[in-house]
């Protein structure tokens, strides 16, 4: 996937939400790693201790200001800089200086609130770095046997997060982007941080022409979108925007289907052919969305018609990230 080197001028949504954002993968963050990060406009970095909890942090050592990820180690829960060995607890307190005879109370690196869900890394960002205020809820399908392992892909793409969350509530670009056989009818419920847009009657394509579906879309603030599509077979899809810096955003996508009970695949090699078919679809309609995305200004005060209320609600609803 290609994408556009800069957001055009007239911008004017805030480039980092507060939420919860995926940063990395459970699988690829093994007990001892620590790795390197950047996201939110911020260095960090991201271990794993022994005691196999994950811990996020601020990447430079407040000592002498080397990074900590590029050969930085861990020590019981702790993280030790690679420069001069100062070691920091797990609340990121520096607790041991090697030439030293006490450590550096003072000396501390921020600790970002991180969870692990269905396989995914969790990082809560405030804009004033208060401690989260909602948790989200898990993903079943992403740990439950009757699903496949979930398809993954990953890309950088040049678009906020709101705007593509948007496209939810959007009902008329379905037929024009998306060239949809018909409107869809979507109907709007809200629960504190979580939107639920649930799309009934929709015609959705599959090698054999269309079918009708539904698709529910839960958002979890503006960092994670879960997307259940029933109509034949059961699939999940869940799309993940986490900003790295102003007009740059980390997509992840995972892609599974259900391969037993009720609305399953024949087997699981069928799910996963599914999943990878659907992943694949999902995709390159993004794609489609991503041209426009890119090369649009946001609307502050649309001039918006008859049936498009749910826009107007579904920004009321952003704001609180804000």
């Amino acid at each position: 996937m290609t994408a556009i080197d800069v957001k055009p001028a007239g911008f004017a949504i805030k480039p980092f939400p507060a939420g919860w954002f995926v940063v990395g993968y459970s699988d690829e963050l093994a007990v001892g790693d620590v790795r390197p990060l950047e996201y939110f406009g911020t260095k960090l970095i991201c271990y794993r201790g022994e005691s196999g909890i994950v811990h996020l942090r601020d990447a430079f050592c407040p000592h002498l200001g080397a990074h900590i990820g590029y050969g930085g180690r861990v020590e019981g829960d702790n993280v030790v800089c690679p420069f001069h060995g100062w070691t920091y607890g797990a609340d990121g307190v520096n607790v041991r200086i090697p030439y030293a005879g006490r450590p550096n109370r003072q000396a501390r690196l921020r600790c970002w609130p991180a969870r692990e869900s269905g396989g995914m890394i969790l990082a809560w960002h405030h804009p004033d770095g208060t401690d989260p205020t909602w948790e989200m809820g898990d993903i079943a399908e992403l740990s439950d046997s009757d699903f496949v392992p979930p398809t993954r892909t990953d890309f950088e793409i040049h678009v906020h997060p709101q705007e593509v969350f948007e496209n939810s509530v959007d009902l008329a670009h379905f037929l024009t982007v998306h060239q949809a056989a018909r409107m869809p009818e979507v109907s709007v419920e809200i629960d504190g941080p979580r939107l639920t847009a649930t799309t009934t009657k929709q015609l959705l394509k599959s090698n054999k022409g269309y079918f009708e579906g539904a698709v529910s879309s839960d958002l979890w603030g503006l960092g994670i979108d879960v997307a259940r599509i029933t109509g034949v077979v059961d699939t999940v899809a869940v799309l993940a925007l986490t900003p790295i810096e102003e007009q740059r955003v980390h997509a992840r996508f995972l892609v599974t289907a259900r391969m037993g009970g009720a609305g399953c695949a024949q087997d699981a090699d069928a799910a996963r052919v599914l999943a990878q078919k659907a992943k694949d679809r999902v995709i390159k309609e993004f794609e489609t969305d991503l041209v426009i995305w890119e090369h649009k200004r946001y609307e502050p005060r649309p001039r918006l018609t008859a049936g498009e209320q749910l826009i107007t609600r579904f920004r009321r609803w952003a704001q609180q990230f804000y």
